[in-house]
């Protein structure tokens, strides 16, 4: 004869997983380029702004900052990862890469 077994823990486990995709949908990772110095008064108001734009879409933003140097390849590259924004271009200078500027990849993508 079969044996049946409580198994009423599996029903709890989607309710789990649920919950952890709209705790993380919460957080925002910033990739920024490492600058020579991260204390200037230009990061300081940087964080702020996007610190206190996340807030108020009820965002919490994680700023990370490149182990390795960004070029331009990577920073395209980097813009088109899922829940990531990448702010490289503003740790370069204005005459380096003018075309990233302008480019056609979207920072913030919609779920659908």
């Amino acid at each position: 004869m079969m044996k049946f077994y409580n198994f009423h823990w599996l029903l709890l486990l989607p309710l789990a997983f649920t919950s952890f995709v709209h705790a993380n949908a919460a957080i925002v990772n910033l990739h920024l380029a490492s600058p020579s110095t991260t204390d200037t008064p230009r990061n300081h108001y940087i964080h702020a702004l996007l610190t206190l734009a996340f807030a108020e879409q009820g965002k919490q933003v994680n700023f990370i900052y490149s182990i390795r140097p960004m070029n331009k390849k990577r920073v395209v590259e980097e813009q088109l990862k899922a829940n990531s924004i990448n702010l490289a271009w503003l740790s370069l200078p204005a005459n380096s890469y003018p075309d990233l500027h302008h480019s056609s990849h979207y920072l913030l993508r919609a779920n659908k």
